[in-house]
């Protein structure tokens, strides 16, 4: 008789798999939230909106309208009226899942640092792929139809110094999320501490491309026209405010009660 022989089968632990499931399932319900709806829907709509009506002006009453110019007011209009829809869209990032928080984090093989770090970078995802695809859309339309230059040094750093400030938004708004226990709250901090923030921010040295002064130099900056050094500070401030506010989100929700 031959002798059976048992094969052990050997268990693989992926250290990283909640965080990657947790990370799935929020890029997934993206799609279904009605902020980011909303967000897609009035920027794409506004932006159509508004190039049609350049580009009328363009052709009709033969006004020169430049590409430059015209990008710049769309990124003046991303930079300040989407910014409400992006800060409410990442502020219930946690804030709203408070009623079944207990279940996806005690109950399951999930640690407080993956579940949080797995909602931070999945609102990052959203937001920046969002944003730069329309961007990268509407000036791709643009400089079909407009007139003028603009260089691909210089929207690659508009579109970039306007992701620092975004990254800078999310990272706040997530953190923010996770220190407080309602959405309603999490929002009312954030813009009077945005607010606040833009505010003071403008008393600083010229050297220094605040968010304000950034929407005033886009024309110049399509156009390749900016000094690298002051955004290289934009980028470096913006990524230790990141950092920061999200290791404090991560230090806090880790020792808050659920």
């Amino acid at each position: 008789m031959d002798a059976t022989t048992t094969t052990a089968v050997s268990l693989r632990f992926y250290r990283f798999l909640p965080y990657w499931a947790v990370l799935q399932t929020d890029l997934r319900q993206t799609t279904r939230n009605w902020v980011w709806r909303t967000w897609v829907f009035a920027s794409m709509s506004a932006a159509l909106l508004y190039l049609t009506h350049r580009f009328a002006v363009f052709k009709e009453a033969n006004f020169i309208v430049t590409v430059d110019n015209v990008v710049s007011k769309l990124l003046h209009f991303v930079a300040l009226g989407t910014v409400t829809l992006v800060v409410a869209f990442c502020s219930g990032a946690i804030a709203t899942e408070r009623g079944s928080l207990a279940d996806s984090v005690l109950c399951r093989g999930i640690s407080r640092y993956q579940y949080y770090l797995a909602k931070l970078h999945s609102r990052l995802l959203s937001v920046l792929g969002t944003y730069l695809l329309m961007a990268i859309t509407v000036m791709t339309v643009a400089a079909f139809v407009f007139p003028g230059i603009m260089t691909i040094s210089g929207c690659a750093a508009a579109l970039g110094a306007l992701a620092a400030v975004l990254a800078a938004i999310v990272c706040i708004s997530v953190t923010t999320s996770a220190l407080c226990g309602s959405t309603v709250l999490t929002v009312t901090l954030l813009w009077v501490g945005l607010y606040s923030a833009g505010f003071a921010l403008t008393f600083l040295p010229s050297d220094y491309l605040t968010p304000d002064r950034l929407i005033d130099s886009f024309p110049f900056m399509l156009k390749g026209v900016y000094s690298r050094d002051g955004l290289w500070l934009l980028w470096k401030w913006a990524g230790i405010t990141s950092c920061v506010s999200a290791l404090v989100g991560l230090i806090g929700f880790s020792r808050s009660d659920v």
